[in-house]
């Protein structure tokens, strides 16, 4: 009977906590109501909290409930009963409450900003990326909402992008709020270049439904377990809240924007573009001059280059990395992702660190399990690029996906939005129509070996090393190639927008279906310097001629000024590098 009545004293506590988590909440939404035109998002982090308590409340009563029929006292049953049912209400209110809040919430937000369909992207920041554990045969990395701009009820999209193993029979399901009737199986999607290992990238998605998406709005995260986990009660595993990026969708999908004025790196300059944007009237499409030489912030617009990075891993020369950066920048790229691996050098962690600070990239962990490295093909890669393209989605208008040791070189053009802009513009005029769009370009790559230098037996090793003299850089003494082109080890730049899913050397999926076009770069225009020695790995047809190679001094118009910027960071970093 103790026992009996200190359930019945633990509930009331419970319904307690209910009451005073309610009167949290509808004090926040009465702020909220009285406050609109001052929307503070720093109020989203207090619903949270109150919801979080609620959901713990929840969670107790349920287990109560499961051992209710263990008890012979019928009138205690009925209090239990009765006082679930109380808290139900409860819970009930908070629910429509937190509805009614995520509506005045984007409400006032469209008031704020001229009543367009996307939020405000400053007013979320990046998920931090890890994997995480859902079971040994699921790991999820990152979360994506696509928000879309649809007369449909499910006009958005929830991805979860993971590691898993391929011949598992398991998925995620899913749901807002761990409520125990709103749990939803996921739609699995296997991604491609898995290459028949036991682990491999996978993408679990979610039509999200108006309701679903005004919730996930507010609490910006998702409750995830595996299927087989939630069937089986005897699990001590408990779902996995999970950050939600959002992509912000956009009425307005990009035609051209026209070069800016400023020679070569954007970052820390203010630069003008002139921006025309291609929308749909109707059957007819037009093109809208939105402004001309307007004033841009770096990083406060919409910034039109990227590249992606896979993990890098190993003894990485620190000079690589430095070239690569400095060389993006020449040619006009704004932002760098970067996936590192654990095993990269102090020295390369730090010269990382030190772009970061500058904002010229971002790095990611790949913590990928050990246990999966070795089971999936070439740590990850596809699950990093997938991440890369979803996150630079309405962020960027072309995004690039390199390794470290690749470069994308222009023949004839300055830079990529020079060439990317003479490209559109010479395939419009050949199909006198704006209805057939490139959805990406799509290059060749011919093999430079470093090692190879005619001027000189004497090589550096590209460590950076205190007291050194000048480093030679790869780029500038490795001018010789392969006479053959690699047709396997295609790279390409894509308009991010326009891409369901990335392959490693393709575009596996497009996302959407318009008339749209894979362009083939022709070599006259640019291809890939890849540095490393000529392999016939994923190419037997190329051969590998190591003596009678090339000359291509192509890159050397860009030596000064990318020397002048490494030799400065080299001397910068010199001091803190042990």
């Amino acid at each position: 009977m103790t026992c009996l009545v200190d359930v019945k004293m633990l509930l009331t506590c419970m319904l307690v906590v209910y009451g005073v988590t309610l009167l949290k909440v509808i004090k926040w939404t009465d702020n909220i109501w009285n406050n609109v035109s001052e929307f503070k998002w720093i109020e989203e982090q207090q619903f949270r909290d109150a919801m979080n308590d609620i959901h713990s409340s929840h969670r107790l009563i349920r287990e109560v409930l499961k051992r209710k029929n263990a008890t012979a006292n019928q009138s205690i049953q009925h209090d239990i009963v009765n006082m679930i049912s109380k808290a139900s209400l409860f819970r009930e209110e908070v629910h429509n409450n937190s509805i009614l809040v995520s509506e005045k919430m984007l409400q006032s937000i469209k008031k704020m900003h001229g009543n367009k369909s996307r939020l405000p992207q400053s007013n979320y920041t990046d998920c931090a990326r890890h994997f995480q554990l859902m079971s040994n045969e699921i790991y999820i990395y990152s979360a994506y909402l696509e928000l879309r701009d649809s007369s449909n009820d499910s006009i958005s999209v929830l991805r979860i992008l993971t590691v898993s193993k391929l011949d598992s029979d398991d998925s995620i399901v899913w749901s807002i709020n761990e409520d125990p009737h709103s749990w939803a199986v996921a739609t699995k999607n296997e991604m491609c270049d898995n290459h028949a290992k036991a682990y491999g990238g996978v993408t679990y998605t979610m039509n999200l439904t108006s309701s679903d998406l005004n919730r996930l709005l507010a609490y910006r995260k998702v409750h995830l377990q595996t299927l087989k986990n939630l069937i089986d009660k005897s699990s001590s595993i408990l779902s996995v809240p999970v950050c939600v990026n959002i992509i912000h969708g956009n009425l307005y999908k990009t035609q051209r924007l026209a070069f800016r004025n400023n020679s070569h790196s954007t970052l820390g300059q203010k630069n003008t573009a002139t921006i025309f944007n291609l929308f749909s009237k109707g059957n007819n499409p037009a093109v809208s001059k939105l402004s001309k030489q307007q004033q841009l912030l770096p990083l406060n617009r919409e910034i039109m280059f990227a590249v992606c990075v896979p993990p890098i891993f190993g003894d990485i020369k620190t000079s690589s990395v430095i070239q690569f950066v400095e060389m993006q920048k020449v040619l006009e790229v704004d932002h760098i992702y970067i996936y590192s691996m654990n095993s990269t050098t102090k020295e390369v962690s730090h010269i990382l660190k030190f772009y970061e600070m500058e904002k010229t990239l971002t790095v990611s962990t790949w913590d990928i399990p050990e246990n999966v490295d070795k089971a999936i093909w070439y740590h990850g890669q596809i699950l990093a690029v997938q991440d890369c393209l979803h996150r630079t989605k309405n962020k960027f208008h072309y995004v690039a996906f390199l390794d470290i040791d690749e470069l994308i070189v222009p023949k004839f053009h300055k830079d990529f939005p020079q060439m990317i802009e003479e490209i559109e513009q010479d395939f419009e005029n050949a199909l006198q129509s704006t209805r057939t769009k490139i959805a990406a370009f799509k290059f060749i790559s011919a093999f430079f070996n470093p090692d190879y230098d005619i001027s000189s037996a004497n090589l550096t090793s590209g460590h950076i090393t205190k007291g050194q003299g000048q480093i030679q850089m790869t780029y500038f003494k490795s001018l010789y190639r392969e006479p053959s082109f690699s047709l396997a080890r295609t790279k390409l730049i894509v308009k991010p927008d326009l891409i369901e899913e990335m392959g490693i050397h393709h575009v596996s999926n497009l996302s959407t279906k318009e008339s749209l076009y894979i362009y083939d770069v022709p070599i006259e225009t640019a291809f890939i310097h890849h540095y490393r020695k000529c392999s016939k790995m994923f190419d037997t047809d190329a051969p590998c001629n190591h003596t009678n190679l090339l000359h291509d001094n192509s890159i050397l118009k860009y030596e000064s000024i990318v020397r002048n910027v490494f030799d400065k960071v080299v001397q910068k970093n010199l001091q803190t590098i042990k």
